[in-house]
């Protein structure tokens, strides 16, 4: 083997060994931590991160995207939220709780997720898995 071969090849093993022993490389499997129940008021809309936030009103939690449909924007990172109104920073489009257009130039609604509860009431967010902005979530009586 030359130096280069030999230096390609400890590379390529550095970088399978990467992939297999941490995981880098693969891809998101569509969960998000959102914290614990007890992390949200009723009546707030609570950006997460990773395009997502969390709100909760009388009928349990709910969690939706925060990326606007018209630009991509992440409305958390650049824009408004409130549990009424979510405003678009880059463009102005509205979105209501509903994720339904209030004012363009959006043309698509926000997208919901579904979410699952862990022991102690840890909350996960599965943004691989759409929901009707309707649903709504609440931890099992333990």
């Amino acid at each position: 083997m030359t130096d280069t071969t030999r230096r390609d090849f400890l590379m390529t093993s550095a970088c399978l060994i990467c992939v297999v022993a941490t995981g880098c490389g693969k891809d998101d499997d569509g969960t998000l931590d959102a914290g614990n129940v007890d992390d949200y008021a009723n009546g707030v809309l609570t950006y997460i991160g990773d395009g997502v936030a969390v709100g909760k009103d009388e009928g349990g939690l709910y969690a939706m995207s925060t990326i606007c449909t018209n630009k991509g924007c992440d409305i958390g990172e650049d824009g408004e939220l409130t549990q009424d109104l979510i405003t678009c920073g880059c463009c102005s489009s509205q979105y209501g709780q509903d994720g339904g257009i209030i004012t363009g130039p959006a043309q698509d609604e926000l997208n919901f997720y579904e979410m699952s509860f862990g022991e102690f009431g840890q909350v996960t967010v599965h943004t691989n898995r759409d929901t009707d902005a309707s649903t709504r979530f609440e931890p099992e009586d333990e």
